[in-house]
């Protein structure tokens, strides 16, 4: 290990400097954490927000489906009343 300007000198400096550069990165840290936290959440809203839009769509798919098959017997009963006429 160097000495210069006095015994511990250098070395304070040097843990010091580590410190300060391990705090530095731990705020870094926090905030990409904090940013991609966000991120995440906004994310799971829009993923809540399109399925929420499928499930709905698919009522309103059932929902046509059984209009249709009820016109189809409508449509079926016209065609023999018109049949027997």
């Amino acid at each position: 290990m160097l000495m210069c300007e006095g015994p511990g000198n250098n070395e304070t400096s040097f843990i010091s400097h580590r410190s300060r550069l391990a705090s530095q990165q731990t705020t870094a840290m926090r905030e990409q954490i904090k940013f991609m936290s966000e991120k995440i959440e906004k994310t799971q809203e829009e993923l809540e927000a399109k399925e929420l839009q499928m499930q709905l769509l698919e009522v309103e798919k059932r929902e046509a489906a059984r209009k249709s098959e009820e016109l189809e017997v409508q449509n079926f009963e016209l065609q023999e009343k018109l049949t027997l006429a």
